[in-house]
């Protein structure tokens, strides 16, 4: 079916209107749709000084129009109580249990891109596991865009002693230029534990923007593991919040880029309370003209002593154009911690690497490519077995 013509979908009330009145949504969502599209005007694409001269601008999307007949497609098991229904659905049954989660305030610092998708969402998923569920067959929300933007708000929700794995699949081979917009934002209650694991092969015709944001109660545990294959353009941006002592949240970021793709990878993650863990590890291959900026804060606040932290960022230039800027940051109000350790590293592959694989046997090409295997590979391992074998024949077929 066609998609649905607006006005420009980045500065448009009607829109937004248009899509809470399709969804059913009560007049409080409404509200808050409004105020979002006031945020997303008002915010910079970057408000971090540290940032804003390594920040890609998305460019030529105001003409395209909003496609209200995209959906996500939802798999995994319904057993253990847990349920996961397209957003649209869970409204229309019981709106107000809802409300606590739709209108929480998750960020630490403002973002554009959270914004938009809470302004625009025309679909997306909602995940409720409830307390001590523990289900062991994956959840799966897969995005596959046409031409157009689709914008799609997730909210995933466990109740205490929870635990669950979700996969975000980002798909889509459109010949034309579109648009992703999506917001995933994670409530984990004490005890609480998720695998979220996130993979993007789509068209270099789109320009996919995400906002991933979570807060963390009492002991409860986050682990990511993302690969970042696809898209012409990526702005993503990751804001965890570890709230309440003894959070721990174990963040990683695979990039492969070639041709002209670009990346803008950001991630907050912010210590609020006491002996709270947390590690953050990014690592990018960039081949022909392909570009990344990889970012990343901790902030350990006042109150959170005996808190641990890494943050580490490392890239691979695999031609003279390639490029990647690395930024990792500490910002530490309580010196009273266990560890705040940053490191970064960007360089070119080795040649005498390249000349002992050789004298092994391998070609020019094999010896790089066997290094840029091995450099992404304990990254990859975090992907799970099968979701790791689709990222690695990707990783073969861009190559190529």
């Amino acid at each position: 079916m066609a998609a649905t013509t607006t006005r420009p979908i980045l500065a448009s009330e009607e829109a937004a209107r248009e899509a809470s009145k399709r969804l059913g949504e009560p007049a409080w969502l409404l509200d808050q749709r409004l105020a979002s599209l006031r945020q997303h005007r008002e915010l910079p694409l970057e408000s971090n000084p540290l940032f804003t001269r390594h920040t890609e601008v998305p460019k030529d999307l105001d003409g395209l129009s909003l496609d209200f007949e995209a959906r996500p497609i939802l798999e995994g098991p319904q057993g253990a109580g847990a349920r996961l229904e397209e957003l649209g659905s869970a409204l229309g049954r019981d709106a107000e249990s809802l409300r606590p989660f739709l209108t929480a305030t998750l960020e630490t610092r403002p973002d554009k891109h959270l914004h938009l998708a809470r302004a625009l969402a025309t679909t997306g998923a909602f995940l409720h596991v409830p307390r001590d569920a523990h289900v062991a067959e994956p959840f799966t929300i897969r995005c596959a865009p046409r031409a157009g933007a689709m914008v799609a708000r997730n909210v995933l929700v466990f109740e205490a002693g929870a635990q669950a794995t979700v996969i975000e699949d980002l798909t889509g081979g459109a010949a034309q230029r579109n648009l992703l917009a999506m917001s995933t934002e994670i409530h984990l209650g004490p005890g609480a534990e998720l695998r979220l694991l996130g993979v993007d092969t789509s068209s270099h015709q789109q320009v996919t923007l995400l906002a991933r944001h979570a807060r963390l109660a009492e002991g409860a545990k986050l682990s990511t593991a993302n690969a970042y294959l696809g898209s012409g353009l990526l702005h993503g941006r990751s804001d965890i919040a570890l709230a309440e002592r003894g959070a721990e949240v174990r963040h990683s970021e695979v990039v492969f880029g070639s041709e002209a793709q670009r990346f803008d990878l950001t991630t907050y993650i912010t210590h609020q309370a006491p002996s709270t863990l947390s590690d953050a590890l990014s690592k990018a291959v960039m081949r022909d003209q392909s570009r990344a900026n990889i970012k990343g804060v901790i902030h350990i606040a006042e109150q959170a002593k005996d808190s641990d932290s890494f943050l580490a960022q490392h890239a691979m230039l695999m031609s003279r154009k390639a490029r990647c800027i690395a930024v990792p940051s500490l910002e530490i109000i309580n010196r009273d911690i266990r560890r705040a350790k940053h490191a970064a590293t960007v360089a070119q592959v080795d040649d005498d690497h390249v000349f002992y694989l050789q004298t092994r046997g391998l070609s020019d090409g094999e010896a790089r490519k066997a290094i840029v295997m091995g450099f992404l590979e304990p990254l990859l391992a975090r992907l799970g077995d099968a979701t790791a074998e689709r990222v690695r024949q990707r990783v073969d077929a861009k190559w190529g």
